[in-house]
C-alpha cells in the first residue's frame, strides 16, 4: 500500500525558469539588487539525508567485510540508494521542509499544483521573490542575489549540499547536462559540452559532421552485432536526452528509432 511514484520537474519547466520573458527588464522602483539571477546547487548524497522512517517498521541491513570475511548487521533509520522508496522519501523530505513557513524557521515556499516541482516564494518586506526548479537532488533557483543567499543559508542549515554555482556574462552554468550562457540581452541553451561527450563515448571523434532528413520508412530490417546492438542502446539513450532537452529538432528522428529498441536492425 506505499505508492512509489516521485514527480521530478518536467524539462519543459525546467527550461521555461531558465528562459523567463523581462529576467533582464528592472520594473518600476527596483535597482539592480532586485535583478533575476540563475544559480544551481545539488544536495550531497540526498536520499541518505531524508527523514528517519515513522512507520514503526524495523529494518536491517547486513554487509560483508572485505577486511575479515564476517557478516555484520546493522540498524536501518533511513532510506539508502537502491531502496524503492528511496527517491519519494527524499521529495517528501525536501518539499516538508521547503513549504515551512518563514515564521516557523523555514523559507516559506508554495509548492506548484499544475507542476509540483516548481516551488515559488512572493515578494514581501523582507524578503524577496524566488523561484525554484526541482530535479530529484537537483536545485536551480532564479531571484536576487541577495534573497538567493538567504536561502542557501536556510539550505545548508538543514541539508550538506555541494557547491552553488553561479550563471554570469563570463561563466556559463552547466545543469542537468545543458549548458546555459548569457550576455547583455538574451539567454543561450546549448547541448555542446554533453554532445562531444557523447561522440568520444560512442567513439564518433573522427565522423564528419552529418545533416541527414529523416524521411520514408526504416525498411534494412537486417539484424545487427550483439556489440552493435550494445551501441544502439547507449547511443539512443544519450540521443533521447538531448533531444528532451535542448535539441528538439533531433526529436522526430529519436522516437522513429525508438521503435525499434527491441530489436534494432540496420537501417
Amino acid at each position: 500500500d506505499y505508492v512509489f511514484f516521485s514527480h521530478v520537474a518536467s524539462l519543459a519547466s525546467l527550461r521555461m525558469t531558465i528562459m523567463q520573458p523581462g529576467r533582464y527588464a528592472l520594473q518600476l522602483g527596483q535597482t539592480d539588487a532586485d535583478r533575476i539571477e540563475i544559480s544551481s546547487c545539488d544536495v550531497a548524497s540526498a536520499f541518505c539525508q531524508s527523514n528517519k522512517f515513522t512507520d514503526g517498521v524495523k529494518r536491517f541491513l547486513k554487509v560483508h567485510s572485505p577486511i575479515d570475511g564476517i557478516w555484520r548487521y546493522y540498524r536501518q533509520y533511513k532510506p539508502l540508494y537502491g531502496a524503492k522508496s528511496a527517491p519519494k522519501r527524499w521529495n517528501e523530505t525536501f518539499v516538508q521542509w521547503i513549504t515551512t513557513p518563514i515564521a516557523e524557521g523555514g523559507p516559506g515556499f508554495v509548492r506548484g499544483k499544475n507542476e509540483p516541482s516548481l516551488f515559488r516564494r512572493e515578494r514581501t518586506e523582507s524578503h524577496g521573490a524566488l523561484l525554484l526548479c526541482l530535479y530529484v537532488d537537483d536545485l536551480l533557483l532564479a531571484g536576487p542575489r541577495a534573497a538567493q543567499d538567504e536561502f542557501y543559508e536556510l539550505l545548508r542549515g538543514r541539508f550538506k549540499c555541494k557547491e552553488v554555482k553561479w550563471l554570469t556574462p563570463t561563466t556559463p552554468l552547466t545543469h542537468l547536462g545543458m549548458q546555459i550562457s548569457v550576455d547583455d540581452e538574451f539567454t543561450y541553451l546549448s547541448m555542446q559540452t554533453y554532445i562531444r561527450n557523447m561522440a568520444t563515448i560512442l567513439h564518433l571523434e573522427a565522423s564528419a559532421p552529418m545533416a541527414v532528413p529523416f524521411i520514408g520508412n526504416i525498411t534494412d530490417l537486417k539484424e545487427i552485432s550483439k556489440e552493435k546492438k550494445e551501441w544502439h542502446s547507449t547511443a539512443l539513450g544519450m540521443l533521447g536526452w538531448v533531444s528532451s532537452t535542448v535539441r528538439l529538432d533531433v526529436r522526430h528522428c529519436h522516437s522513429r528509432i525508438a521503435q525499434f529498441t527491441a530489436t534494432p536492425c540496420q537501417g
